[in-house]
């Protein structure tokens, strides 16, 4: 079991920043360069357009149709197999 889970609403987040690089795919890649110990990562796509990735320790998890932000970040706690949850913000990436 994990002991930290961390867990990523998103929904399309599809937009790049300033260096042309997907704002989801540079918030995960942020916390795999920077997170240390026990950890998992569970990204939770609400609606389509689903990204694939390629991580130890990571779920995604494919809702068919927007189903709400309170909904999928209940829905991802619950997915969640750690002593902690934190939930990461795709929009700011994760920061030191």
């Amino acid at each position: 079991m994990a002991k930290l889970s961390i867990i990523i609403p998103s929904c399309n987040e599809i937009a790049t920043n300033n260096e042309g690089v997907n704002v989801l795919q540079r918030t995960i890649q942020d916390i795999y360069d920077k997170a240390t110990g026990d950890f998992e990562v569970i990204v939770g796509f609400n609606g389509p357009e689903y990204q694939e990735f390629n991580y130890p320790n990571l779920r995604v998890l494919r809702l068919p149709e927007n189903v709400g932000l309170k909904t999928l970040v209940n829905t991802l706690a619950i997915m969640a197999k750690g002593k902690y949850i934190m939930t990461c913000c795709v929009s700011d990436g994760y920061i030191d």
